[in-house]
């Protein structure tokens, strides 16, 4: 030892400046071993705060993304009308797939007391076992819970599928709960809500719930008393905090820091939310304070440093109008074994170079390091920032273009749209025309921006909600009410001047500068011009009914004619004055007589009572025989007088089968303008007044034939012998009656019923003539005679008795036997049927098929089609033809099909057929109501349906009537 020293102080004499370098190099190794403990306290720190900060950023974009469905679901629900539960289903089932943060999704609906009874009803009519339920509930009794004001879950949709788990709970009753709920609706946002979890099984971790109000109107509101009346309900997410908090962080490394999450509660203390992994305790290399600064954070949100404890990072996070507290610090794994051992190598690398040269490049070695590493670090840093400002560049870049696409897209939509959209301002400007618009008022859009709404709109129209309507769009003496969406009716003007009809719909949109009044415009002018033809066909309808009705009046002709007369002047939309005559015609002197008047004067009574056929107007109709119109008193005005008032004529002749039986003249207003439509009603109401005098005048014939059977029943012998000596005035009087167009399809069906049964009692009568003049007259043989003779007329009789049965209408609904209905109609025809050979085939069910409603209508429509089947097929085919009818059931419906060949209905009309007043026969052979009649009773009266095809080569009508 003594040695060593010695040879230690010979050095120290020998080489002063080596021990001086040495000792220089000891201290050098000590400062540069503290150095290198202070730069591995800033790395590691720095490392810290970085990854400390990227989590706390991830939350904070992990957060916001799973706030924003509330946004989505807002939007949602304002641009529908009503969400049921399926559509609240799919759309949150994307949601909660893409989330795995969120939970379940509630809608909550605001309920008043005196909603209470009206919300129930329409939410069991969607789940039946839905009920309200408080802490109230006694248990599981099923009756709702009492509240005033309820906000209980109406539709959930939860991550487990269990959709039924929440529903009713009244998520008012939890202060926490309804504070939040205060909170949302008053500042319109989505607020949080911690604790108050619902009476079900509880979370297996943290949970936290943020409400979303939900307004009718969709737009912000002012006052609390426009967000109280307008609030409809909440959206309420609940969120499971380890679930979000493990999709934010998913992407960055699992190990190196811990972190906590945690918030003040109600009563203002802490409460930790989350807690992930580390240890809160330092190590000894970390005991010193450090105070950082959160560079992510916009608000520079400054991290906290606690004395002789590791590195701890704070920062907040805004949730749903909470704030949460994020702390971070470093996990038992975030040092690295290679930060300690650098400490050492330093000191032993010191300490082992002993000489200036080996401290100095020591020295030298480390300042460049030093360098290079700060370098490195501020080029990473430069590297972050050039980044961060490229990304958000290209970002900008990117809404830029997208804002660019959505104006170009509106813009699209708007030259595209179907119909006409114009946008103005408030003053009336117009800001906006799109092509349609320009179509539908010939204005060219660089011509008509920037003028006035009234080139378009004239403010003068003489529609009585146009003012109201022009000052409301251009906000002249009405408020703009930014909420305003309504339907109006007014008039337009196009380029060329004329006018169109218009349906707006006007809305308004508001931004910072006021507002923009947008009309989208619809030309309603034909659905107007239809629906005043409707009106028309209406009044005819109903006039044309009441004709019908009147033609079972047993009134005199006379009165018949002037109720007639009456319905037409005040029952239709003719323009008449109320002043008309109905004249008949007078075939042996050819003149016209009046028979019926409405509000003629003394004068036209006088002057106007008898008519020679071709004076005047009414009497040019009887010759021509054609519609005369007048709209003034001119030349062809045989008939004045002084101080007769100028007027116009429609005077139309009353025609049966070609055959003229009077005129109706009706007078008109000066001026009147002569209408195609009035022309064709008028002419049908004339053929229908024809057919009405028919039947009267057939009544007539038929009481009188009547009467004369009576009488030969009465005194037969004498009967006999007069009817002997007149059979020849007979024979002529049948050929006159045979001439006269005037019998009608029912007295035609008589004829033909009785032809036979008339040339028996001929036949008779002249057995009875022959056996009286050659002697062979027996009392015997007179009684057989007169017994056929009784026999034949009986059966008359009672053939009148059918059809008067036939035409008797049912009181009441009865069940009746369809088969037999349809052959005792077709008895009525058979015979006109055979004298025009037209075979009829039935195929009979296997069944009897019956149906309940009126009999005696049911026939008149079999009997109508049979005889517009036997009109066919005489005017198509001259050698006869056939008629088939058939029986079918199915679906509750009875069906009767009537086929003929007779060439069937042509295609262009066939739809029309049933339309009033519509006849394939023209105006002198039809009066185009008899199929509208079929269809009425069938569909009106009996609930069935009445259609015609083309089958072959002609036609089949069938007929369904439901079966009970």
């Amino acid at each position: 030892m003594r040695a060593v020293v010695k040879r230690a102080e010979k050095l120290l004499k020998d080489y002063p400046m080596a021990w001086l370098f040495a000792g220089l190099g000891v201290l050098l190794t000590l400062a540069m071993g503290e150095a290198t403990r202070d730069h591995l306290r800033q790395e590691i720190s720095l490392r810290f705060g970085w990854a400390a900060s990227e989590r706390l950023q991830a939350l904070r974009h992990g957060l916001q993304a799973h706030l924003a469905p509330l946004e989505d679901i807002r939007s949602f629900y304002y641009g529908s009308q009503f969400v049921d539960r399926s559509e609240f289903t799919l759309f949150c089932q994307p949601i909660l797939a893409r989330l795995p943060g969120i939970r379940s999704f509630h809608w909550v609906p605001r309920v008043e007391p005196d909603e209470r009874e009206k919300f129930l009803a329409t939410a069991r009519a969607d789940l039946p076992e839905f009920r309200i339920i408080t802490s109230k509930s006694p248990g599981d009794n099923p009756t709702d819970s009492p509240c005033d004001r309820c906000f209980p879950i109406l539709y959930s949709v939860t991550r487990s599928g269990a959709v039924n788990t929440d529903l009713g709970y009244h998520l008012g009753e939890n202060p926490n709960h309804e504070r939040a709920m205060e909170a949302a609706m008053s500042r319109e946002a989505p607020v949080s809500s911690f604790g108050g979890a619902f009476p079900r099984a509880p979370a297996t971790s943290p949970e936290f719930g943020v409400f979303m109000p939900i307004f009718k109107n969709g737009l912000p509101h002012s006052t609390p008393g426009e967000r109280e009346r307008h609030l409809q309900g909440f959206i309420h997410v609940t969120y499971d905090i380890a679930a979000l908090v493990k999709d934010s962080i998913a992407s960055l490394m699992p190990r190196g820091v811990g972190f906590s999450l945690s918030h003040r509660n109600s009563v203002g203390l802490p409460e930790e939310l989350h807690r992930r992994s580390g240890n809160a305790r330092p190590s000894p290399e970390q005991t010193r304070t450090r105070t950082f600064t959160n560079t992510t954070s916009a608000t520079s949100t400054p991290i906290a440093a606690e004395a002789d404890t590791e590195p701890v990072l704070t920062g907040l996070l805004p949730v749903g109008g909470d704030v949460w507290t994020f702390r971070a610090w470093p996990a038992p794994d975030f040092y690295s074994p290679f930060d300690h051992v650098r400490f050492w190598m330093v000191m032993v690398i010191g300490l082992a170079l002993t000489t200036l040269a080996t401290l100095h490049l020591i020295r030298l070695k480390n300042h460049v390091m030093e360098r290079q590493r700060t370098a490195s670090t501020l080029r990473d840093y430069q590297n972050l920032l050039e980044q961060r400002v490229t990304d958000r560049t290209s970002e900008l870049t990117e809404a830029m273009q997208r804002l660019q696409e959505g104006e170009r897209y509106l813009k699209a939509v708007l030259e595209t749209a179907l119909d006409a959209i114009v946008v103005m301002d408030v003053e009336g400007r117009i800001l906006a025309f799109n092509q349609a618009a320009s179509a539908m008022f010939g204005h060219p859009q660089e011509s008509i921006i920037g003028h006035r709404v009234t080139r378009i709109i004239p403010p003068d129209d003489s529609w009585p909600n146009h003012p109201l309507a022009v000052a409301a769009m251009v906000g002249k003496g009405v408020e703009i009410d930014p909420n305003i969406k309504r339907r109006l009716e007014m008039a337009g003007r196009r380029s060329d001047g004329s006018a169109l009809q218009l349906e707006v719909g006007l809305s308004v949109v508001s931004y910072r500068q006021g507002y923009h009044l947008t009309a989208f415009l619809k030309d309603i002018t034909d659905q107007k011009r239809l629906e005043s033809r409707d009106k028309r066909v209406s009044q005819a309808r109903q006039s044309l009914n009441e004709l019908l009705r009147l033609s079972l009046d047993t009134k005199p002709l006379p009165l018949q004619l002037t109720d007639a007369l009456k319905i037409i002047l005040t029952g239709t939309w003719i323009t008449a004055r109320e002043k008309g005559a109905i004249f008949l015609h007078n075939e042996e002197l050819n003149r016209l007589e009046r028979i019926a008047e409405l509000g003629l004067s003394e004068n036209l009574r006088n002057l106007c009572r008898e008519l020679p056929a071709g004076k005047c107007l009414c009497g040019r109709a009887a010759s021509t025989r054609e519609i005369v119109f007048a709209d003034r008193v001119d030349e062809r005005h045989d008939i004045v007088y002084e101080g007769m008032v100028d007027h116009g004529h429609y005077c139309v002749p009353l025609l049966f089968r070609n055959r003229l039986l009077g005129v109706i003249t009706l007078y008109l207003p000066l001026g009147h303008a002569r209408d195609p439509e009035e022309e064709s009603f008028l002419t049908a109401m004339a053929n229908t007044l024809a057919g009405i005098i028919e039947h009267s005048r057939t009544l007539d014939l038929l009481h009188q034939r009547q009467w004369e059977i009576e009488r030969l029943n009465a005194n037969l012998e004498k009967r006999v012998h007069d009817a002997v000596s007149k059979n020849r005035q007979m024979d002529l009087l049948l050929i006159q009656q045979s001439r006269m167009a005037a019998m009608g399809e029912m007295i035609g069906n008589i004829a033909h019923q009785w032809r036979q049964p008339i040339n028996s009692l001929n036949l008779i009568l002249a057995n009875i003539q022959g056996a009286y003049d050659f002697g062979e007259m027996t009392p015997r043989l007179m009684d057989e005679k007169v017994t056929a003779a009784q026999q034949i007329i009986l059966k008359m009789s009672s053939t009148i008795d059918d059809f008067r049965n036939f035409f008797r209408p049912n009181k009441r609904r009865s069940r009746f036997d369809l088969m037999r209905v349809v052959r005792e109609a077709l008895a009525l025809i058979e015979a006109s049927l055979a004298a025009g050979r037209i075979e009829v085939r039935f195929q009979e069910p296997t069944a009897p098929i019956s149906t309940v409603g009126y009999a005696n209508e049911y026939s008149q429509v079999i009997l109508m089609i049979l005889s517009n089947a036997k009109d066919a097929i005489g005017e198509h085919r001259k050698n006869g033809g056939e008629i088939t009818i058939s029986f079918a059931t199915g679906e509750n419906m009875a069906t009767t099909t009537i086929y003929d060949n007779g060439g069937g209905v042509p295609e262009e009309i066939r739809e029309r057929i049933f339309d009033p007043y519509f006849t394939t026969k023209g105006n002198k052979h039809g009066t185009g109501i008899g199929l509208y009649m079929a269809k009425m009773i069938i569909e009106e009266h009996m609930g069935g349906l009445i259609e015609v095809e083309n089958v072959g080569d002609g036609a089949a009508f069938r007929i369904l009537v439901p079966l009970t």
